[in-house]
């Protein structure tokens, strides 16, 4: 249900940061001959109102994240055209590293689970400034995850229940000229779902915010909560 592809770009500052990497690309193909479609399918592609492929940040280079069928074929058919084009952008070699396929699913949980997301625009529209709070937050993330679950053909819990336990206020994102998107990072909130694969919340998700692996978030968190009782009984 999702394709995941790494680019890896070999020499000193090749990390890409997901919204450096999606302005790279877009400027790479826009002066391909030919290449319009694919690159407005890549920035602006979306099924059912879903922004369906995403930029994502790697140590090495960054990656694409194809969701759904048209999403997978999108990623996939740019995928050696970027590189290649990439590599004579950059002087250096540029490999697609790695392809992986995996599933997007939700399940019922009869407790609850806890998650996190690095970073999340929860306000895109600078003339509607709203403050974040656990409410706003908690809409956000829902209104999120029923649309992508509704684009993918998923059926949600129905009594799906998330409550937002903390975040830390972030930086604006600039977003066109001297515009800004409210934005906070690390948002950890507890869902009574079980969730797998990749998921995005909020706005900007092409250019990698709101990313979320759930099975690395969820696993992340039993992590910490380990280390705290392993403090606690030392």
């Amino acid at each position: 249900m999702y394709r995941l592809i790494e680019f890896r770009i070999l020499g000193a500052g090749a990390a890409r940061y997901a919204d450096e990497a999606r302005e790279m690309v877009a400027r790479i193909l826009a002066r391909i001959p030919g290449a319009e479609s694919a690159a407005k399918a890549l920035m602006y592609g979306q099924e059912q109102g879903v922004i369906n492929c995403r930029f994502l940040s790697r140590k090495n280079g960054f990656a694409m994240l194809g969701l759904g069928p048209q999403g997978q074929h999108t990623v996939t058919a740019a995928a050696q055209l970027i590189a290649i084009e990439l590599c004579r952008d950059l002087k250096v070699p540029v490999i697609i590293e790695d392809v992986k396929d995996g599933d997007v699913q939700i399940e019922p949980l009869p407790y609850k689970r806890r998650y996190e997301v690095r970073r999340l625009v929860h306000q895109k529209k600078p003339r509607h400034p709203q403050e974040a709070d656990a409410a706003r937050l908690q809409t956000v993330i829902e209104r999120s995850l029923r649309r992508q679950a509704l684009m993918l053909g998923l059926d949600v819990p129905q009594k799906l229940q998330i409550d937002v336990v903390s975040w830390q206020p972030s930086t604006p994102v600039p977003i066109a000229g001297k515009a800004y998107a409210a934005s906070v990072k690390n948002v950890i909130f507890d869902a009574n779902a079980s969730l797998c694969g990749w998921w995005g919340f909020g706005y900007l998700l092409s250019r990698g915010y709101g990313a979320m692996h759930a099975q690395a978030a969820a696993q992340l968190q039993r992590a910490e909560k380990w280390e705290a009782r392993h403090e606690i009984v030392a």
